[in-house]
């Protein structure tokens, strides 16, 4: 089983000089196996409550993984080849 481990950070981006605002926010965790080993090229996918792709980013070496998601992100997945998958569901910005 993988364990997905995150921590919130909420920012704000405004696009160009227009008062656009986008309600951004990243989050960075730590995806590690049951070993407690990190599981680097793990493919973390955020999605919608429609389970539209948001966006997805790949965990490095060390097992640790950015992802930048809109405030519509509903679930985040952590998938591993040769495991089942994880979706974190209900979490807090």
């Amino acid at each position: 089983m993988i364990h997905l481990i995150l921590f919130l950070i909420a920012t704000a981006v405004t696009q160009h000089a227009e008062v656009i605002s986008a309600d951004l926010r990243t989050i960075t965790g730590t995806v590690v196996a049951d070993t407690n080993e990190p599981l680097m090229f793990c493919n973390i996918v955020a999605y919608d409550k429609d389970l539209k792709i948001l966006n997805a980013v790949t965990t490095d070496l060390e097992g640790k993984f950015t992802i930048t998601v809109s405030t519509s992100c509903q679930w985040i997945e952590a998938a591993y080849t040769g495991t089942t998958l994880n979706m974190v569901e209900n979490w807090t910005m």
